[in-house]
């Protein structure tokens, strides 16, 4: 790429425009062609944004992986690289096509008036509704990169070098990309973490005692020195999205099967294949619905207390280190009575784990589950 001859074209307000729908149409004829899921990384988010019908909802500048513009380059190498300024990065961002969301979805039930979130440096899954409308849906990895940017808008600032969040600068100039704003360094080293929702109504179902037990988890992180926000991506299921949790994670991936051995029929009924996944997953949800009439839950998510946090977003160095780390402020707590992450942890995945600690690709669905205690006294 021609940097002189990029930053030509981009100063006119119709060539970004034109960019815009160029690689708008490149997702659009791919995803027609293939009909497969196209993976693309938020470039920019504004949670401020109406839509048709006046919702508020988090409209996204998205960068497709594997099929943009090659002339539109990728904004972390022109700051790490070429040192441009902040009127180069904004219409830079401006090329990426503009991607609403879909309305989010719990199993096979969508929930009125909810959407689906993403924030900067997620990358999620783009699909075509029946209208031909490209929408966004679920985040299914993280960019550490595009995460960092710090973008400046002040017309006074057009002309000063762009640049990354402080963090993210000293991390940049490690090798190593962290994400935008997610801790701060006190004197004494420890650092100050902070913990959100993924989603509001993920936010508004946290429980009293679930909110006791991430106050007191950023606290053990910050005192070993954190430096990653704790995202909760998930909460209690009921039966029937039990059950298309189940059925779509064992037939993704025939290693997954984190339940005991007294469990293996459903694994059984999951595993035959003559069943189509609706089918499948009205039998398994039957099952779990006979057990929890006997006092037996195949999955702590059936009960309040459970709880996911996202590790997916835990980059190098030392991968195995900083699970270690927040494994053990986990257990410091003193208010979990189990915690695994999965898709990380246990024999199955003992080739997995050694390709994660060498930076190898994480599992978009990869997590840390957790059961926390109820505190007595507490609604739950």
């Amino acid at each position: 790429m021609n940097l002189s001859n990029f930053q030509e074209a981009i100063a006119d307000p119709f060539n970004r425009l034109a960019l815009q729908h160029e690689n708008l149409n490149n997702i659009i004829e791919s995803m027609n062609s293939s009909r497969k899921i196209v993976r693309g990384t938020v470039v920019y988010a504004d949670s401020q944004t109406p839509d048709a019908g006046g919702n508020l909802v988090t409209a996204i500048r998205v960068r497709a992986k594997g099929l943009h513009n090659s002339f539109v380059p990728d904004i972390p190498d022109l700051i790490k690289n070429d040192k441009v300024s902040n009127r180069i990065i904004n219409t830079c961002m401006e090329c990426h096509p503009v991607i609403y969301p879909k309305v989010s979805q719990v199993g096979d039930k969508t929930e009125e008036g909810q959407y689906f979130g993403a924030s900067q440096g997620d990358v999620v899954e783009l699909e075509l509704n029946e209208n031909g409308q490209l929408l966004y849906g679920r985040t299914i990895g993280f960019d550490m990169s595009y995460a960092g940017i710090v973008y400046d808008f002040t017309p006074a600032n057009k002309n000063k070098l762009a640049t990354w969040s402080e963090s993210a600068a000293a991390a940049m100039s490690n090798g190593v990309k962290k994400q935008v704003g997610d801790y701060n360094i006190n004197p004494d080293g420890t650092t100050t973490v902070a913990w959100e929702a993924k989603s509001e109504s993920v936010q508004k179902n946290i429980s009293p005692s679930q909110k006791s037990f991430l106050d007191k988890l950023v606290e053990e992180l910050g005192n070993t020195g954190w430096q990653l926000k704790v995202i909760v991506t998930s909460l209690k299921r009921t039966p029937e999205e039990q059950a298309h949790v189940m059925v779509k994670n064992r037939r993704d991936d025939n290693n997954w099967w984190p339940y005991g051995k007294s469990w293996s029929y459903i694994k059984t009924i999951i595993d035959d294949t003559t069943k189509t996944p609706a089918e499948a997953k009205v039998s398994v949800k039957d099952e779990i619905d006979k057990k929890i009439k006997e006092g037996k839950l195949v999955s702590s998510h059936l009960d309040a207390m459970a709880m996911d946090i996202r590790t997916n977003n835990i980059g190098m160095p030392n991968v195995d280190k900083k699970m270690k780390q927040l494994l053990d402020a986990v257990t410091k707590t003193g208010m979990a009575s189990f915690r695994k992450i999965e898709y990380y942890e246990g024999k199955n995945y003992a080739s997995q784990k050694k390709l994660r600690d060498k930076g190898g690709d994480n599992r978009p669905n990869e997590h840390l589950h957790i059961s926390v205690k109820r505190i007595e006294g507490a609604s739950q």
